[in-house]
């Protein structure tokens, strides 16, 4: 490996060394197309003909954890080439030129004189510890690594301040003594931080059919211990039963609460709060349940049936069949009035034959001479009704016969 030392074995390091070349092509490959699309080419103005140089090799870091890592890349010569940094085992490109690629918010890169290159990690965890390493463009490509180590911080003395203490800081602390003659001794203390209740709701609008079972969640943290429960949004406490079944689960000073309405209905649509209850304090979360309607059901199509038909001789022999006999007694017409008289209403008869007479009495009496004419007129007009009606119920007469025969035939 060119300008480092490797912290570890000379097995070790030459292990890592034989994975870390195994993964040079891939990743001068993946610059490759990241710098230029389709290689690592050079811009159009010549470069020096030396060519870059690394003037420094990259110092291994050794950084405590929370703290901020510089590696610095020094390169001489550089003209139009370009400098990346790589994270060898997980094979992610972190920066090219003064761009960050990476998603990693911790990163960044800075560019002095464009000669030092200085990748800076901030905030580092133990995950960050491995190989980095600085590549320039060239062909054949021209490369250099360094090592981050993370060490976790150790206090020395009989003291351990803790400023600004907070739920955070709450967890076991070992102390260790030790005066260079074994064993050494340790003693593990307890940290509890005392504060109200504080309350966190994942999802605070959620949706549910009818019927259905839906359960609402919380977290709460708190110490001393709170109390914890549900209620609707008028403030009624929700007990457990048939409907509801309030559920917590405990975890250090986190209480995860959790509520479950078995078979929703209308009157289950609204807000619910969590609340949660110590000596410090109070508070709550509120959480809205609202309706999702059920799939609408395909409307049937209406099927029409259809009226049989009947053919016009099955209809005229059904009429036939419905009409009821005459009688045998025919209607006769009125001689005077031209009315077809029922010879089976004899009360009916007898009346207008009265009122007939009476009115040609008062028409004719008297005996004037001027009423000769109209008598005669009178009387042509009434022999000629007459006659209509006779052929009207002549022919009468005839459908009725024909009516009997088609009858009697059937």
């Amino acid at each position: 490996m060119l300008g480092h030392k490797c912290p570890y074995t000379a097995a070790t390091c030459n292990k890592k060394i034989a994975g870390k070349r195994g993964r040079d092509y891939l990743l001068r490959v993946v610059i490759v197309v990241l710098v230029t699309g389709s290689s690592f080419a050079q811009s159009s103005s010549s470069p020096s003909p030396e060519g870059p140089t690394f003037d420094v090799p990259i110092s291994n870091v050794t950084v405590p954890v929370g703290r901020e890592a510089v590696l610095a890349c020094v390169v001489g010569n550089l003209s139009t080439y370009k400098v990346a940094w790589l994270r060898v085992d997980t094979q992610t490109i972190l920066t090219i030129t003064n761009h960050v690629i990476t998603k990693n918010y911790r990163i960044a890169i800075t560019v002095n004189d464009h000669r030092t290159w200085r990748l800076h990690i901030r905030d580092v965890r133990e995950s960050d510890r491995g190989f980095y390493m600085c590549q320039i463009n060239t062909d054949p490509m021209k490369y250099q690594t360094g090592f981050l180590d993370i060490v976790v911080a150790s206090v020395e003395g009989p003291f351990y301040n803790i400023t600004r203490v907070n739920r955070l800081h709450m967890g076991a602390y070992l102390c260790i003594a030790s005066n260079g003659v074994p064993p050494s001794v340790s003693k593990r203390i307890s940290l509890i931080v005392h504060f109200p209740p504080m309350i966190s709701v994942p999802n605070q609008l959620v949706g549910a059919r009818q019927g259905q079972e839906m359960t609402l969640e919380c977290t709460s943290e708190a110490y001393p211990k709170s109390i914890n429960y549900w209620t609707r949004e008028n403030g009624e406490i929700i007990t457990k039963g048939d409907k509801y079944e309030p559920v917590l689960h405990d975890k250090e000073y986190k209480v995860t609460m959790k509520l479950t309405i078995k078979s929703v209905s209308v009157n289950d649509y609204g807000s619910y709060k969590c609340i949660s209850k110590n000596s410090l304090g109070d508070t709550d979360g509120s959480i809205k349940l609202y309706e999702i309607p059920n799939p609408t059901t395909p409307k049937q199509k209406s099927t029409t049936t259809p009226i049989p038909v009947v053919s016009k001789a099955v209809e005229k022999k059904q009429r036939t069949r419905q009409k009821t006999r005459p009688s045998p007694e025919i209607s006769r017409p009125n001689e005077i009035t031209g009315e077809i008289i029922d010879p089976s209403q004899p009360a009916a008869n007898k009346d207008r034959d009265i009122r007939l007479r009476d009115r040609h009495e008062d028409s004719g009496g008297g005996g004037s001479e001027g009423s000769a004419p109209r008598d005669e007129n009178t009387a042509q007009s009434m022999s000629s009704r007459s006659a209509a009606i006779l052929g009207t119920v002549e022919t009468l007469q005839a459908v009725v016969v024909l009516a009997m025969m088609s009858a009697v035939m059937t």
